[in-house]
């Protein structure tokens, strides 16, 4: 039955490589080949409210969205402690490969990310008045519900996103739709071993799509 799911998708692939042409062609048949290797992480993943000063938030929530190689990373920003309304959302957007099953942790894989664009989405007045507070991210005047491209500001004293492109290599594992991760990764550290998963942070399957 695996056999012929496999046949089955491998198929598709070619048919889609043959569409969509030779550019897309590599990334559409990583895609399908890594929803066969790793399919339970393949959904969008949330975690808890916690205290996040960035742009002047009173708390903030980080979720993820693996999808075939498509990464996603999306922090959602509040005004009050209780995470009840966003007042702005930061996006970043990349791809992902997995490399290979983590030698020190039974059932975990490890990935590498890369993190190429990053975008900021002011969702009312309240995150309109905090990101008009400090001109960040090179935007002069924001308007709420509009997504601005910030990739080439990040990192900057008055953006203090992460300045991008970057790489980060991590393991993950999930365990009843909870999904952990391992130590992440940057720099010159990428390439070491990581030996344990970091149970202290839970990732809960996302009822909604993060898709922009």
């Amino acid at each position: 039955m695996e056999m012929e799911r496999v046949v089955k998708v491998g198929f598709l692939a070619a048919v889609l490589v043959f569409a969509l042409g030779c550019g897309k062609a590599d990334k559409v048949v990583k895609g399908t080949e890594q929803n066969i290797r790793f399919p339970s992480l393949m959904h969008s993943w949330t975690g808890e409210c916690v205290n996040e000063p960035l742009f002047g938030a009173a708390a903030g929530r980080r979720s993820y969205k693996f999808a075939g190689a498509d990464y996603l990373e999306v922090i959602e920003l509040y005004s009050d402690g209780q995470c009840k309304d966003a007042v702005i959302r930061v996006t970043y957007e990349g791809t992902f490969d997995i490399k290979a099953d983590s030698a020190e942790v039974v059932e975990a894989k490890r990935l590498h990310i890369l993190k190429s664009h990053a975008y900021v989405n002011v969702l009312s007045d309240v995150g309109v008045k905090l990101m008009g507070a400090v001109n960040a991210c090179g935007v002069q005047q924001y308007v709420a519900g509009t997504r601005y491209e910030v990739t080439a500001h990040a990192g900057e004293v008055t953006c203090p996103l992460e300045k991008l492109p970057k790489d980060i290599e991590t393991i993950a594992k999930v365990d009843n739709e909870t999904l952990y991760f391992g130590e992440w990764l940057e720099g010159a550290a990428i390439g070491k071993n990581i030996a344990a998963l970091n149970q202290a942070k839970a990732w809960h399957r996302a009822e909604r799509d993060l898709t922009p």
